[in-house]
């Protein structure tokens, strides 16, 4: 009996020695995290492109279809009238026509570029009582004045180029110079193209006009113009006379006209009841 309860007890040291078994932890499974949630994307608004009103200002009135023809006929006089009569000359007569020439360009430079530099106008314009102004209510830059008096010029120095130069017409076909031809073309087209642009634009703008915004309109003097400006604006009083005096005339040949038809009507009223 002592040595099975010896060995009993030794059994039990021995059992007491192992260690206990670790109990495994039991884990819980984690929660999956909610997926976060997108931010709405913002659509960005467009602004809207911002157009420019290039329409006239109210405060100011389109000038007359006579006054358009008075600046035009007025400019095309000063401007090219001395160079035209010399090429001419120089053409039927075989004149020195030099001097005629050289003054001719002189008159054109001041009119296109100086005096439009110095008062805003040139010389048909004071003579018309016009002036241009663009959309923003302000008078155009100077170059705007240049090209708007050259059509002539273009006219000119495309059929010098087209007809002069090439010798087309006069050389062999194989001689002339094409391209020289070519260029003389695209000049005379220029001024063909602002006598469309005035024709189908509602306000009678040329391609220059319509390019730099600008608009032919009525200007009215204010009566405080002194030296050169009142020199100007007093031959704008000649050219109105002249127009009231030729709308005078024609009102009364219209009058006239009517009257002579209301009595033609009549006598032959008179004439059919006396057959009758």
């Amino acid at each position: 009996m002592g040595l099975l309860d010896k060995a009993g007890e030794m059994q039990g040291v021995a059992a007491a020695k192992k260690p206990a078994a670790k109990a495994k932890a039991v884990t819980k499974p984690r929660a999956k995290a909610a997926p976060a949630k997108a931010k709405p994307v913002k659509a960005k608004a467009k602004k809207p492109k911002s157009t420019v009103d290039r329409s006239l200002p109210d405060e100011f009135v389109l000038a007359s279809k006579g006054n358009r023809v008075a600046a035009a006929s007025i400019n095309f006089v000063w401007n090219w009238g001395a160079v035209v009569a010399g090429v001419t000359l120089n053409i039927i007569a075989n004149a020195p026509t030099t001097m005629i020439l050289i003054v001719g360009g002189i008159m054109a430079a001041a009119n296109i570029v100086i005096i439009p530099a110095k008062w805003g106008r040139n010389i048909g314009q004071f003579a018309s009582r016009t002036k241009f102004i663009r959309f923003t209510g302000k008078k155009p830059i100077f170059l705007h004045g240049i090209f708007a008096n050259t059509d002539t010029l273009f006219f000119l120095a495309g059929l010098y180029m087209a007809v002069g130069i090439s010798g087309v017409g006069t050389a062999g076909t194989g001689d002339a110079d094409w391209v020289m031809a070519s260029f003389g073309v695209l000049l005379i087209l220029v001024p063909v193209m602002n006598y469309y642009f005035r024709k189908y634009t509602e306000a009678d703008q040329s391609f220059w006009d319509y390019m730099f915004g600008a608009y032919l309109v009525t200007h009215t003097p204010t009566g405080e113009e002194t030296g050169w400006t009142a020199r100007f604006e007093r031959m704008g009083d000649y050219v109105e006379k002249r127009q009231e005096k030729a709308a005078e005339k024609k009102a009364a040949k219209e009058s006239a006209d009517d009257s002579k038809e209301s009595k033609e009507s009549k006598e032959s009223k008179d004439s059919k009841k006396s057959k009758d």
